[in-house]
């Protein structure tokens, strides 16, 4: 078993900092939604949706990258300056859209800056992930996952005491910058040395070769986020803040699966690497058929258990949405094969097609999606997100299914 080479520690901390990373937003709304009005929950809803597209850009597709860049290619320092880059142009970018949205009247001053402070704060997790990316590459994941742990760890308790306290919504992420800053500089005063002993000067090569995962994994935490995208252009906050509270389920569908898979990144990529296609492809086909079985029971216990549940931890009345929780469930399942189909399509240095997935998928997105959430609300901005899910695997599948056709044949 696979799981035995990463240790009890490694998984305990995998699991611990992915919970926090994936749900600290749902957690923070259950605060949010008691001591504070809808409309506040609808703008941290939409806030969060906004900076893990920008932390998207920041982190730019490098990490599975730069762990399964096995013959040490490019070296640390490379990683490093590219991060650097990638994230100074991400914040630039979002004040620039805020900026934008707040002259034209589309924003008010407000959500403007509640949009940025916590897109600042998700900045401090992509610049982080480059270390993470290091300490994995070296086989080091569970040093790196309880790293990212504790510091989530420290931030998420502080939000939530500062919002429990019920101060003024902005002082709250503020403070979590802070805290997550700090502890982020404390954890890597150990690598000071990395990057001058491993710079090659290829961080031009970095940028250009990871040019389309940047694309693919952005526009995919673009595909991802749609439905809140379009709900902000066309609804109101309160019915933001409804269908943040429905997609709670949804994303730990997707945080339960990547608990599967994500320790694994590297030896994926060495089954590739040294020619093993039978374990490639059999690895594949398993973790699939895992992340089926978690969206299966999801489906299952959703309307049963999930909604009473989730309508006792915000204190709203959600049974009379459970169409569209269990629509949503459905394409949070899609969403999150897509998003483990990227990782071989990495590894077999895809890259190009991943972007031209997301792309499609993006522009078809921004065509339609605002007809679809005018015309059917709620229940629109659902269909809309398993609709374009379910293309995107059915895409990927195909390119994994070809090319294993073809090693096959070989």
């Amino acid at each position: 078993m696979e799981i035995k080479k990463l240790g009890n520690n490694g998984f305990f901390w995998n699991v611990l900092g992915g919970g926090l990373n994936a749900g600290q937003a749902s957690f923070l709304l259950i605060l949010i939604s008691r001591k504070y009005d809808l409309s506040t929950a609808g703008l941290v809803t939409i806030a969060y949706a906004f900076a893990v597209f920008f932390q998207g850009i920041g982190k730019y597709g490098i990490r599975n990258f730069q762990v399964t860049d096995m013959r040490e290619e490019y070296g640390f320092g490379d990683y490093l300056k590219s991060r650097k880059i990638s994230v100074g142009c991400a914040l630039i970018g979002a004040g620039f859209f805020l900026f934008w949205k707040y002259i034209d009247g589309s924003y008010g001053l407000e959500k403007a800056i509640l949009i940025f402070e916590v897109v600042v704060l998700k900045m401090i997790d992509a610049y982080e992930d480059v270390y993470l990316g290091r300490l994995q590459q070296l086989d080091q994941f569970c040093r790196g996952a309880r790293i990212m742990a504790v510091r989530l760890l420290a931030t998420t308790c502080t939000l939530a005491a500062t919002a429990y306290m019920g101060i003024k919504i902005h002082l709250v992420f503020l403070t979590g910058i802070i805290v997550s800053g700090f502890f982020d500089l404390e954890a890597f005063r150990f690598t000071k040395g990395w990057a001058r002993s491993a710079c090659k000067g290829n961080t031009v090569g970095i940028m250009l070769s990871c040019i389309p995962l940047c694309i693919g994994t952005t526009l995919m935490v673009y595909v991802g986020n749609i439905p809140k995208y379009m709900i902000d252009a066309c609804l109101s906050e309160e019915i933001q803040a409804i269908f943040g509270y429905l997609m709670l389920p949804v994303f730990a569908v997707t945080l339960l699966n990547q608990f599967i898979y994500q320790p694994f990144v590297k030896t994926l990529g060495m089954k590739w690497d040294s020619g093993n296609r039978k374990k490639f492809y059999g690895t594949i086909a398993g973790q699939c058929a895992a992340v089926l079985m978690i969206a299966i029971a999801a489906l299952i216990g959703g309307v049963g258990v999930g909604l009473p549940v989730l309508s006792g931890l915000y204190a709203v009345n959600l049974s009379e949405y459970w169409k569209e929780f269990m629509v949503l469930l459905a394409g949070g399942s899609l969403y999150a094969i897509g998003y483990y189909l990227n990782i071989p399509l990495t590894i077999m240095r895809k890259q190009k097609q991943i972007a031209v997935g997301y792309g499609m998928a993006a522009v078809i997105c921004f065509i339609i999606g605002k007809d679809f959430v005018l015309v059917r609300g709620m229940m629109g901005a659902a269909i809309l997100y398993v609709t374009v899910n379910g293309s995107l695997v059915i895409l990927y599948a195909f390119l994994i299914l070809n090319s294993w056709r073809k090693e096959k044949v070989l």
